[in-house]
């Protein structure tokens, strides 16, 4: 490593860059079965014409200690459901979750992956429903 743009500087702590690129992920398509990265940014942009069912889509098994966070940017209140494929979500309230219901625009959940079996949910929107 070169010079002090990686690596200790004078007061012994480690530098870093200025920032890290978050992979984003776009979900346009109301196709069934959509499938998240464990990682990075999802954005759910597709509008759900149905009335009666949220559109389902799978969060695949956490990576411990990434940060995913997924926005529901979509105008759309029929809402989105997001599954995990394997594991659970852990809150101050329940630590066996495993689902999140988006039901309206602007709602956003971050996570941090406790171990391959749990996503520790940081934020999310109080008017989100939560299922297990």
């Amino acid at each position: 490593i070169h010079g002090r743009r990686l690596g200790l500087d004078s007061n012994e702590y480690l530098g870093g860059p200025k920032g890290f690129i978050q992979p984003i992920e776009t979900i346009s398509s109301t196709a069934a079965s959509q499938t998240l990265a464990p990682n990075g940014i999802s954005l759910i942009t597709a509008t759900n014409a149905s009335t009666n069912a949220a559109l389902a889509m799978t969060l695949t098994a956490p990576v411990p200690g990434i940060f995913k966070t997924i926005s529901q940017l979509s105008t759309s209140t029929a809402g989105y459901a997001v599954a995990l494929a394997s594991g659970v979500f852990v809150t101050s309230a329940s630590s066996a979750l495993t689902t999140f219901t988006f039901t309206a625009s602007n709602q956003h959940l971050h996570l941090l992956g406790q171990s391959t079996g749990a996503f520790m949910v940081l934020s999310q929107q109080s008017t989100m429903l939560v299922g297990s």
